[in-house]
């Protein structure tokens, strides 16, 4: 009848923001956790081994690289894909994940000198963050790099929680 008619609630404005309201308190207790590892680090430990495996193919230095490198790109694509497809509540999923990951990261730096996160595989498992940071005499920087990766964790929370605001459709 009405061609283009959408009818308007005064909750509309609120519905919005329930999304932003079930992660402010998830976020919360990941950031209280830190640099604990929960539940979810062990997806992040999937994805991390994967791309130790498919940069591996590449060499030592590439594999070191590549399970840090693939856990931060699944998410940059789920936010790139979710924003160009106008998919608010994904693209708040996404941010999430992102923020997850960084908290993931800086946990596993801040492990490489005490070494104490368990890691699968064969006993000649080596501890990415360690290994790296010895190779690159970098050890006495692990706090720091550990805490860059919280405060981009944070941001990245920030912007799921106010994507509502942030993002206009």
């Amino acid at each position: 009848m009405f061609e283009g008619y959408q009818r308007v609630s005064r909750f509309d404005g609120f519905k919005r923001w329930i999304p932003s309201l079930i992660l402010i308190p998830v976020c919360f207790f990941f950031l209280s956790y830190y640099p604990e590892y929960t539940y979810v680090d062990y997806f992040h430990y999937v994805v991390h081994v994967a791309g130790e495996t498919i940069f591996g193919l590449l060499g030592d230095t590439a594999a070191l690289f590549g399970g840090t490198v693939t856990q931060l790109m699944i998410p940059v694509l789920l936010i790139i894909f979710f924003y160009v497809n106008y998919l608010r509540k994904w693209l708040q999923f996404a941010l999430f994940l992102m923020g997850h990951t960084f908290l993931n990261i800086g946990a596993y730096a801040s492990d490489a000198a005490a070494m104490k996160i368990e890691l699968f595989g064969p006993p000649e498992v080596n501890h990415d963050w360690n290994k790296l940071l010895t190779q690159y005499d970098m050890m006495s920087y692990m706090g720091d790099i550990s805490m860059f990766f919280f405060v981009m964790a944070v941001i990245a929370f920030l912007a799921a929680i106010l994507t509502p605001r942030l993002v206009a459709h």
